[in-house]
């Protein structure tokens, strides 16, 4: 009869100890891969750098060369004068022409005709101011075209398009004021920082 073998407990405290380091070792190895790179990974070719497309730029009142905003209070007219003057040189944007439309006895119509020469679209902004015999703005219109934004500062006047000028073309900015004794040109008129002409 054969004798049966005594074959003891099985070692099962080593085995668990191994099963834990090896889990142990695996664990370790996933951490330390870089969550952007396990990205990159499953997903090649994408650029995971690039979040968000912000979109096209609102066109500001900074799109008028020289004008962030209308004219603000405390803004004095001196140094618009000096700006004037000072500036003689050649223009690449929208320029303007004063001329006195229609003559009344105690009012008169001034046009300043704005005109894009540039081969690309422009915005525009006219900043006008008379001499002391003229007085209250009555109205002001743009001939046959979406209408200016309009803002004062004691005898200045700011408008500003609202809609910009093709290349080439022209608009009319008309101005009814009220005035005694002569008609007289404008002691300061800019459109886009350049002096106008006087027709």
């Amino acid at each position: 009869m054969p004798v049966e073998r005594d074959r003891g407990p099985v070692p099962w405290v080593p085995v668990l100890a191994v099963s834990g380091v090896a889990i142990g070792l695996l664990a370790a190895a996933l951490t330390l891969v870089p969550f952007d790179a396990a990205q990159q990974a499953a997903a090649p070719g994408v650029d995971t750098a690039q979040t968000s497309d912000p979109g096209p730029e609102t066109p500001e009142l900074s799109r008028v060369p020289g004008h962030g905003a209308p004219t603000p209070s405390g803004v004095g007219e001196r140094s618009l004068i000096a700006g004037a003057e000072a500036s003689g040189r050649q223009r690449t944007d929208a320029i303007g022409t004063f001329r006195v439309l229609h003559s009344y006895g105690d009012s008169f119509i001034g046009e300043v005709l704005i005109t894009n020469p540039t081969t690309g679209v422009r915005h525009w902004s006219l900043q006008i101011a008379f001499e002391d015999n003229v007085g209250e703005l009555r109205t002001f219109w743009v001939e046959s075209a979406p209408q200016a934004t309009m803002s004062r500062d004691g005898s200045l006047y700011t408008f500003i398009s609202t809609v910009p000028l093709s290349a080439g073309a022209s608009v009319s900015l008309r101005l009814h004021l009220e005035r005694t004794g002569t008609d007289a040109p404008p002691r300061l008129c800019q459109v886009n920082g350049g002096v106008c002409g006087v027709a």
